[in-house]
């Protein structure tokens, strides 16, 4: 099962970035906004933090979608791991 829910998520990962962009792109320009509105500098990194939050959230309010909460919840890990390895990249 695990296997499936991964392997989803990354499905899920390369239809939204062709749908929406370059993930990486997309969350900071999330961040920028959110930033703008609370006067606070958020990254990239603290919005697919915080969207995995509100995606466990969702799971403890007993929201019946829950393969798509647990899929989203690998997907912005997923997320977070790419941009880890990204930064080790360019340093």
């Amino acid at each position: 099962m695990t296997k499936n829910i991964l392997e989803a998520a990354a499905n899920t990962i390369q239809d939204r970035d062709k749908k929406h962009g370059d993930s990486e792109a997309v969350h900071t320009q999330i961040a920028t906004l959110w930033s703008t509105i609370i006067g606070r500098r958020i990254s990239a990194k603290h919005v697919m933090i915080m969207m995995i939050i509100v995606k466990l959230v969702r799971l403890m309010k007993g929201d019946n979608g829950t393969s798509e909460h647990t899929e989203d919840i690998a997907g912005y890990a997923q997320l977070l791991d790419n941009l880890e390895e990204d930064k080790n990249i360019s340093t």
